[in-house]
């Protein structure tokens, strides 16, 4: 008997079928309509983002404005005026903006630097020597030497002068680096002209003290004193700095000694020589007698190295007259010295420096 036929055939082998039917439907047969957008939709794809990103630069606009706001020079010197524990933060904020290029016109403000100076000498008359009124003193002093007026000058001095504790020694420092910096923004002999100047560099690179060396975390040693008013006198120049340089070549501390010789060097001077010739040796143990890690020696000793080399050049530029046979021999020797490459590369150049 004949079996009757199975429905599974393929659809071709039936008859009344048409072969295309049997053919996949195309893609865009089988997915449903498309639906124009909703409003639900265009609002999350569109308002949404806009409103995050406005919400943004809202937030940025009003960060910057407060920004503004706290920094200007003049409302910061206001706020001084009421202390608390943030007003050495805000000196600090306020000696910065003082050498930002950005702020160019601030350094010829004489307001404001009078206005810095009356807090500074307010300052000097309170008998507080905890350390965030010592900051509050010593970002003040360095504010003052950022400026091209003389209007902060007095007051430097008074602080420079001025020790009742061994850590107001810290604000004394600040105050004779910040009358070398006003010295060059606003003029060698203007500065060294001005009274009481050259009596209080002169008397503290005559600082003594029984011990010039002192603990870690201590406060700057005489010796330090000493070194800064060197540095300070060979920037200001003038013939009784230059008479104080040349005894304090003799100084015990090899930093006064160095800065001593490269306040000379800086006005031609060939009293520098003899030291100069001192900081170029490469075994120069003398000057890392008060560095402890071999990292710190070394440091040191390249910085030493460098800043004689400097000096030598800055010597060399003024045409001195006298024999420079041996300090010729000293950077010769440098040169070919197993030293770090970029000293021996500044010998070199230095060399080329000397008479013929």
């Amino acid at each position: 008997m004949s079996q009757p036929p199975d429905s599974s055939s393929p659809a071709d082998d039936q008859p009344g079928k048409n072969a295309a039917d049997s053919q996949p439907q195309p893609v865009r047969d089988v997915l449903p309509p498309v639906q124009p957008p909703t409003a639900g939709f265009l609002l999350q794809l569109f308002l949404i983002p806009l409103v995050i990103v406005s919400i943004i630069v809202l937030v940025w606009l009003m960060f910057s404005w407060l920004v503004h706001m706290g920094s200007d020079p003049k409302q910061i010197v206001r706020d001084l005026q009421t202390l608390d524990e943030s007003s050495w933060q805000k000196a600090y904020t306020l000696s910065n903006m003082l050498r930002n290029p950005d702020h160019e016109e601030l350094r010829d403000d004489a307001e404001l630097a009078g206005e810095i100076a009356a807090v500074l000498g307010e300052e000097l008359e309170s008998a507080d020597a905890s350390e965030p009124r010592i900051r509050l003193r010593v970002f003040l002093a360095k504010a003052l030497g950022e400026f091209r007026v003389l209007g902060g000058l007095p007051v430097l001095v008074r602080a420079a002068e001025t020790e009742r504790e061994a850590e107001e020694r810290h604000v004394r420092l600040a105050a004779i680096e910040s009358i070398a910096v006003l010295a060059v923004n606003a003029g060698e002999e203007r500065v060294r002209d001005e009274p009481g100047v050259m009596e209080a560099l002169l008397a503290a690179a005559r600082e003594q003290s029984e011990v010039d060396q002192t603990p870690e975390n201590a406060p700057p040693s005489a010796a330090e004193v000493r070194s800064t008013a060197a540095f300070a006198l060979g920037v200001i120049g003038g013939e009784a700095a230059l008479d104080e340089l040349a005894t304090l070549l003799h100084d015990a501390s090899p930093n006064t000694r160095y800065n001593a010789a490269t306040g000379l060097a800086r006005h031609g001077d060939v009293r520098a020589i003899p030291t100069l010739i001192e900081m170029l040796q490469p075994e120069n143990d003398a000057a890392l007698a008060d560095e402890v890690s071999d990292t710190q020696k070394s440091f040191k000793r390249g910085l030493v190295l460098t800043n004689g080399l400097n000096a030598t050049a800055e010597l060399l530029r003024h045409s001195p007259q006298g024999d420079l046979a041996p300090l010729r021999e000293a950077v010769e020797a440098l040169s070919k010295a197993d030293v770090p490459n970029a000293v021996q590369l500044r010998a070199t150049e230095t060399l080329r420096n000397f008479p013929e």
